[in-house]
């Protein structure tokens, strides 16, 4: 029971999965030799045919079960569990030129886009390779692998150079992605450590560089001011009140000269 109530619906998009889910319960129901023709129904009179009739029934009940409504419409007038079985595979697999054409050319323009990791680019590719398989358009795996070689994004270059230079002769798609995922394990392991010795050297230039009050300290430390006699200042920045008031009074005898007019004694004669 737990196997058919996880039946995945046959759709437009999904019909791989679908078959490949669909022989698997039947199979384990004991009853795919019935949907494939291997075990043919039994003549009249056979004592075997009513055992057989009970396993087309469940085969029958598990693929209808398995199909949406759009689907449903094709399989009603069957009435052997082979029977829907071959009018689901008619329609999803009609292996007709114009078909193979586009599928054809889906696999060829197929690239890595922006924001792809391996695992979501490498299911992708299956999925043209399953639609191909369906059509029965022969790929062997040379010709798969070399397409995802072909176009991984820019960051696995060195990859991409190094496989054409030692791959196994006979590899896999499934060797290749195993490398693969790998090598962008490496990748992202490199960018988080840069990440960190980035903000590692931030945060110690911070801490580390001295202020601008101690540079200008250390500058000044064997300097003694004309105003006080202590060391550390120039007179131009003592504190001492001697100097500020010095300061005051000449900047008012400035201003005292810039005016226009000089008081002198003058004898007034009466």
């Amino acid at each position: 029971m737990e196997l058919e109530r996880s039946l995945t619906q046959l759709n437009t998009e999904n019909y791989p999965r679908w078959k490949f889910e669909i022989e698997a319960i039947l199979e384990a129901k004991d009853c795919l030799d019935v949907v494939n023709g291997e075990t043919p129904c039994p003549s009249a009179g056979d004592g075997k045919i009513g055992a057989w009739r009970k396993r087309d029934a469940l085969a029958r009940s598990i693929i209808s079960r398995s199909l949406d409504d759009f689907h449903h419409a094709f399989i009603r007038s069957c009435r052997t569990s082979r029977e829907m079985m071959d009018s689901i595979i008619c329609i999803k697999e009609q292996a007709t030129v114009s078909n193979k054409l586009l599928v054809s050319s889906e696999f060829h323009a197929y690239r890595s886009k922006a924001g792809m990791n391996v695992a979501s680019f490498v299911a992708g590719l299956n999925a043209i390779v399953n639609k191909m398989e369906s059509l029965k358009i022969v790929m062997d795996d040379a010709s798969i692998v070399g397409k995802a070689v072909q176009c991984l994004p820019p960051q696995f270059d060195n990859f991409r150079e190094s496989w054409r230079l030692s791959a196994p002769r006979f590899a896999k798609l499934t060797d290749l992605t195993s490398q693969l995922l790998a090598c962008e394990s490496d990748q992202v392991s490199r960018s988080m450590q840069t990440q960190i010795s980035t903000g590692e050297a931030l945060v110690g230039r911070k801490v580390g560089s001295p202020s601008k009050n101690v540079n200008n300290k250390s500058k000044y430390k064997d300097l003694v001011c004309w105003n006080c006699k202590k060391k550390g200042h120039t007179r131009s920045e003592c504190r001492s009140n001697k100097w500020v008031s010095s300061r005051l009074r000449d900047s008012e005898g400035k201003q005292t000269s810039r005016g226009g007019f000089v008081v002198r004694n003058v004898d007034i004669e009466k």
